[in-house]
């Protein structure tokens, strides 16, 4: 940002966050749903920043007015008043609304039951997801058809069958485990008891659930019995029916932990949040929502009145004792009497008062008479009783009175000529370089013309400049002219274009032409009589119809004219175009100049020449047609090369003088030179003489502010 008075900063910032925040509204809000008690308050909202701000702009004048100070607490009440509107505005917003019947059951749209108070006017940021309420033909629904089998005991069952009469033979076949494995797997069913058996966990396992795992436990510790029976070998021969004991107590305690979720923490007995999730109330978040609102909206109400109270009693009256500025910091290191209380009406003072005698208006009729000088004695600061007060309070009064008399009177005579005088110096400066300027100006000798085959003088004025005030940051590459219309080009479509009225200023217009983007960058450009012509540097020409922009924009289109020749990779560094003619300069022969030539009954470019430029041309060369001549300017040098079209005749043309430090450097090369011949023969002629050396020291500093003035004028 640019803005050095920051004042202004305050009445253009917030507006970007004002539009954002009501665009930001407008995308989240359904406008119209809902049955709403506020519509449109949000608005009042919006604004609450700049009443504010109108407040502070009132704060900050320079003159004081009561009329100010009513205004500025208006304003702020707004202010309030305006914050607590929107935050009434967004609990309506969020309050849920109660529908009477189930919204339509659309595919691809938004629904939810009857019965759910959900706020209406955010229902597009409301996405469930949820079975459709009938099937469309060829739809099946999988989830109830799998919970139908379940409930008729169809379908694969999730358990291990039980071993029956008719297994027995298939289970004797079956592969005995070790007790080796068995104690393996006894031990981590172990700790999966030994989990739940904790304080903390178990505390939070329901009653019936206790009973359950008591008894799978006892099943287990008989089970381990027998295991141990196997491993010291007393008996044998069971191991099967030991480890399908062991699988199905395994199965049973999955399948209770699948039922009761084991809680983990830090607490060592229940946990407070064990029976949130089922007991709270379904309607929580609106009701923590509704809680922070209406919070929002009191402490705007709270300070609302607040700020009614302070325009009554005052802002600073509950901080500091009546009388005393606030900035005093000594205030509980004083033993306050009530002789000590005053306010700024009172004509008298407390006798220990130091801070500042009251001041008082001088009359129009008084300020040219000069004020004596008083000298008054107070008195002590022990003085006890209301007569003494009074006494030294009449006496600060005469010492203010006579201060602002002799301190504030208007000064007058010469000394007061010479203060309005300072006070002008401002505008006459600026008239001053007015003037100047006006002068060196109408001093200008007009520019000679330029010969054919001559360079200028060595003394020739400078060229004239037009006084065009051209847009911030604008960096042109092409310029265009058509009669006494100027118009600069960048290469990626900006331009700005004025009317030259003679020596008046002009200022530039900025617009921008409409189709360039698609084609790359601009390499050269002509103003006709149809309009722009422009050519690109993939060498695609364009066709800008008209006689200038309209509203800002240029509209441009891809011309019926062939594409300019250009070698395969290649890109053009600079182009001219007239009717039928090109001009192209590549990127990678920038000494060079290639013509083409379209025929009349063809739409072919035909080479039509070359034009060799000087070893030093970098391709930052403009070309131009003017007429039947192909102009071509070196950007470093200046040098104009002209050439005919209809006889192939060249000129060169050397740059003109640029500034007038050109005969400043001549003058002081000239005069250095005499300088050190005249130091030469002196030293010459007598080289004994100490005079001679004197003159030389004196005069050394002269010459190396020559050599400096010298120096700078090159650089420049």
């Amino acid at each position: 940002m640019a803005e050095l008075r920051g004042f202004w900063i305050s009445w253009s910032l917030p507006m970007m966050f004002l539009v954002g925040q009501a665009l930001i509204l407008r995308l989240d809000i359904v406008k119209g749903a809902g049955n709403h008690l506020l519509p449109h308050a949000e608005w009042f909202g919006h604004l609450a920043p700049y009443f504010a701000i109108a407040a502070t702009t009132l704060e900050y004048r320079s003159t004081y007015k009561p009329e100010n100070v009513t205004i500025t607490w208006v304003l702020v009440f707004l202010c309030y008043a305006g914050h607590f509107t929107m935050a009434l505005r967004m609990l309506d917003l969020a309050w849920p609304d109660y529908n009477h019947k189930d919204m339509p059951d659309e595919a691809g749209k938004t629904w939810w039951p009857a019965h759910w108070t959900v706020p209406s006017a955010f229902g597009k940021n409301l996405w469930l997801l949820s079975p459709p309420k009938k099937l469309e033909p060829g739809e099946h629904d999988l989830l109830h058809e799998m919970e139908s089998l379940q409930r008729s005991s169809a379908g694969v069952t999730c358990r291990r069958r039980r071993k029956g009469a008719e297994n027995e033979v298939a289970t004797a076949s079956r592969a005995a485990s070790s007790p080796e494995a068995l104690q393996a797997e006894s031990s981590k069913l172990e700790n999966s008891f030994q989990g739940w058996f904790e304080e903390s966990v178990w505390a939070q396992v329901p009653e019936e659930g206790q009973r359950g795992l008591t008894d799978l436990w006892g099943q287990y510790v008989a089970t381990q019995g027998q295991i141990n029976q196997l491993a010291s070998g007393k008996a044998g021969g069971e191991v099967p029916k030991v480890s399908d004991a062991l699988a199905e107590i395994a199965e049973n305690l999955a399948e209770f932990e699948a039922t009761h979720k084991r809680g983990e923490g830090a607490y060592t007995g229940a946990s407070p949040f064990k029976e949130f999730g089922t007991k709270r109330a379904p309607d929580l978040p609106w009701q923590l929502a509704r809680v922070a609102i209406c919070t929002v909206a009191f402490q705007f109400f709270y300070l609302g009145w607040c700020m009614v109270v302070d325009s009554v009693v005052g802002c600073d009256t509950l901080i500091k004792m009546p009388g005393e500025p606030p900035w005093i910091r000594d205030q509980k290191y004083r033993n306050w009497q009530p002789d000590m209380f005053h306010t700024s009406k009172d004509l008298t003072l407390p006798a220990d008062y130091r801070l500042f005698a009251l001041s008082r208006a001088v009359a129009p009729h008084e300020e040219h008479h000069e004020a004596g000088e008083h000298t008054v004695h107070l008195a002590s600061g022990n003085a006890t009783g209301n007569a003494s007060n009074a006494t030294a309070g009449e006496a600060h009064v005469a010492a203010g009175e006579a201060h602002v008399a002799g301190a504030h009177r208007r000064l007058t005579g010469a000394e007061g000529a010479v203060q309005d005088l300072m006070k002008t110096l401002p505008q006459l400066s600026w008239l001053a370089d007015a003037l100047e300027k006006r002068v060196n100006l109408s001093l200008q000798a007009p520019p000679l013309e330029v010969l054919s085959f001559e360079a200028p003088s060595f003394m020739a004025p400078a060229a004239k400049t037009a006084k065009v005030t051209w847009p911030a940051m604008f960096s042109p590459q092409h310029l265009l002219c058509k009669g006494s219309t100027v118009a600069a080009l960048t290469s990626r479509g900006f331009g700005a274009w004025a009317q030259l009225q003679g020596d008046e200023p002009a200022k530039a217009s900025p617009f921008a032409i409409e189709g360039v983007s698609d084609f790359g960058p601009l390499a050269g450009a002509a103003w006709t009589s149809a309009g722009l012509r422009l050519v690109t540097k993939s060498g695609e020409l364009l066709a800008c119809p008209g006689n200038g922009p309209v509203a800002g924009r240029w509209s441009c289109a891809h011309s019926a004219t062939s594409k300019l020749p250009l070698p395969a990779g290649a890109r053009l560094a600079s182009a001219a175009i007239a009717e039928r003619t090109a001009a192209l300069i590549y990127e990678h022969l920038p000494a060079m100049i290639f013509l083409f030539k379209q025929a009349a009954a063809a739409d072919d470019w035909v080479s039509a020449g070359e034009v060799h430029l000087p070893p030093h041309a970098d391709g930052s060369v403009g070309l131009s047609f003017a007429g039947h001549e192909l102009l071509a300017i070196l950007g470093k040098s200046g040098e104009v090369h002209r050439r005919s079209l209809l006889d192939g005749t060249t000129a060169w043309h050397a740059p003109p003088p640029a500034a007038p430090w050109f005969c400043l450097r001549s003058f002081l090369k000239i005069l250095l030179l005499l300088v050190l011949l005249s130091f030469v023969h002196l030293l010459v002629s007598s080289p004994s003489s100490s005079l001679w050396l004197w003159l030389w020291l004196l005069l050394l500093p002269l010459l190396l502010l020559f050599l400096f003035l010298l120096l700078l004028s090159l650089l420049l």
